[in-house]
């Protein structure tokens, strides 16, 4: 008997090792005081653009081919993990808590919307969970965990800024039931970045002001002000 095959996809940006191994830092001194948080494995830390559902060998094959083109509309992007994020906010106990990101959010957001935009043309199902810039460090397999301590511990994280050249795609590989953890991941393709960053526009001349009407106008305004900063009740 035939066996369908199925896998959850996700796409992803992960940051380079020099950053990775920053973080891990970070983690491991804040993970020794909150043994009640639900600490992942590096291997798992991606900033998530995308998960798919369960998809059968030939719509892996679709998801793949559809997002070939990806690279062509995204420049590299200068990004870099800071702060710390706890989901929901604002809460004594939570589901999960994540590293921040500053850098070139807009065209991260706009590469965030293109690919989701790409794949359900083709009638593909996606999680419908909104877009963060965070990376998850943290995630509770059960019930909630209290983020105040791990919070604290990392608020005021940076790590150095990098430049990403490319989204992966990517699937789960998930540990046996005597492994801990949740697994990691396994490349299905990778897309390079090389779209032209768009130029800043060039600042308008400013006319020079006629040196006498100029001192004259400025010399009025400033009485007219005085005036009417002084005038009597």
């Amino acid at each position: 008997m035939c066996h369908t095959v199925y896998m959850r996809l996700y796409a992803v940006i992960t940051p380079p090792p020099a950053v990775l191994h920053h973080l891990r830092s970070a983690v491991d001194e804040a993970s020794t005081h909150t043994p009640e948080v639900p600490w992942t494995e590096p291997s798992m830390w991606s900033l998530m653009l995308a998960r798919f559902g369960n998809l059968g060998l030939d719509e892996t094959t679709v998801v793949r081919e559809t997002l070939g083109a990806i690279g062509t509309y995204c420049p590299p992007l200068s990004l870099q993990l800071t702060g710390a994020v706890a989901t929901p906010k604002d809460s004594h106990e939570v589901e999960s808590l994540g590293v921040g990101m500053t850098g070139d959010l807009a065209e991260l957001w706009s590469l965030a919307t293109a690919v989701p935009a790409m794949v359900q043309r083709h009638g593909m199902f996606l999680d419908r969970r909104s877009f963060q810039a965070v990376i998850p460090l943290a995630q509770a397999a059960q019930g909630l965990f209290p983020p105040a301590r791990a919070l604290a511990a990392l608020q005021t994280y940076q790590g150095p800024t990098w430049t990403s050249t490319e989204m992966r795609l990517v699937r789960l590989i998930p540990r046996s039931d005597d492994q801990p953890g949740l697994g990691e991941y396994e490349d299905v393709a990778r897309y390079s970045f090389t779209a032209e960053p768009e130029p800043e526009p060039e600042p308008e001349p400013v006319p020079e002001p006629d040196a006498e009407s100029g001192a004259e106008s400025g010399a009025e305004s400033g009485a007219e002000s005085y005036a009417t900063a002084h005038r009597a009740p």
